[in-house]
Parts: C-alpha cells; structure tokens; sequence
C-alpha cells in the first residue's frame, strides 16, 4: 500500500518538534513498513522552502525513505518553494 505524507508530519521529523516528533517518526515507520511512502507536489514545496540549498531537501527526503509523486519535475518545485520562501 503507498501512502502519502503531508509535510506536517516531515516538518515534526526535521525540526524535531518536541510535541509530535516521536509520534510523526513512528506513523513515518508504520508507513514505510507497510509500502512506500510518497510526497506531492505541494508538500515537496512547502518542504523544500525550509532549505538553502537545494539538494539538502532531496537529501532530507531520501534519508527519511519518501518518494516524490511523479508529476512535476524537482527543479520547478524548488523554484516554486524559492517564490514561496519569499
């Protein structure tokens, strides 16, 4: 089964959100054990937003085993979570 991830539950995992970090890695785990785990256009924005550069945000989705939904291409999502980040 895949599932998809909304960038709350990343955000918790990267910014180790003392409220909902634990529980976000664990739905993340139960997730990946059960399938792939996949992120959409938008949340790979809102994700990338958080970042400098722009490879840190493939490296930080890879580490935690999500996969980009195909659809739009990573180099336009960078440049939209750039025109968000602004």
């Amino acid at each position: 089964m895949t599932t998809a991830i909304d960038s709350g539950v990343l955000f918790d995992v990267l910014l180790d959100d003392r409220g909902h970090a634990a529980s976000s890695q664990a739905a993340l785990r139960l997730a990946l054990a059960t399938g792939p785990a996949v992120i959409c256009c938008v949340v790979y924005a809102e994700l990338a937003a958080a970042f400098t550069q722009a490879d840190e945000v493939d490296a930080f989705r890879r580490d935690v085993g999500v996969k980009l939904d195909p659809g739009r291409g990573a180099d336009a999502l960078r440049l939209a979570a750039t025109a968000w980040r602004r």
